[in-house]
Formats: C-alpha cells, structure tokens, sequence
C-alpha cells in the first residue's frame, strides 16, 4: 500500500507540474512580454464597402491612426464603372417601360374597336 502511495504522490505532482507549464505557455502566448515592457496591440480588419483595387496607401505599418485619417485609396475607374452601367441599366428600363406603355395603348385601342 505504501508503494501505491509513493506513485500516487509522484504521479500528483507531476501532472500538476504539467498544468503549471500549461498555464504558464497560454499566459506568455496571450500576453506577449518583453524585459523592457509588455505589447499590446488593438487589431482590427479594416475593409471598403466596395471592392476593388488600392492605389495609394498613405500610413506605415504600426503608424497610430486617429479617427478620420486617410487610410488607403481604392481606384475610382471601378465606381465610374458601376455608376456607367447603372446608368445604361436606368435608361434600359425607361426604354422597355415607355414601350409596354406603347403596348397598353394599342391593346386599349382594339379592346375598344371591339
């Protein structure tokens, strides 16, 4: 029985030694520390509401950033061509609701010559 014990113990204290250095690796690994500070760090993903591509990117990487300053430039060819083809998309539609208009009106024309 005393043997059962001596392992139980052995056993004991090594798996709390494993937890201690499980415990310790997820503390270092989530807060990052140097001897002369500790890092921290607010990420966050940044993205357009529209895609297309950046031609100008005015910061530096780790530049601080305030509220309103320019972060990166999207190309306005992309736009123009969006609004182009919304644009011929409108007078599309215009056109085909002018010509059902057209329709209406011949087809209230021979109901009413019957």
């Amino acid at each position: 029985m005393e043997t059962y014990k001596k392992y139980l113990l052995t056993g004991a204290i090594v798996l709390l030694a494993v937890i201690a250095i499980l415990f310790k690796y997820r503390d270092y690994v989530t807060n990052p520390w140097t001897r002369d500070g500790q890092v921290r760090a607010n990420v966050i993903q940044v993205t357009s509401r529209v895609t297309a591509p950046i031609i100008s990117l005015p910061i530096k990487d780790n530049q601080f950033v305030r509220a309103g300053e320019l972060l990166f430039e999207i190309d306005p060819r992309t736009f123009k061509a969006n609004l182009d083809q919304a644009h011929a998309n409108y007078d599309q539609t215009r056109d085909n609701l002018a010509a059902l208009g057209k329709q209406v009106e011949a087809a209230k024309a021979s109901v009413a010559q019957f």
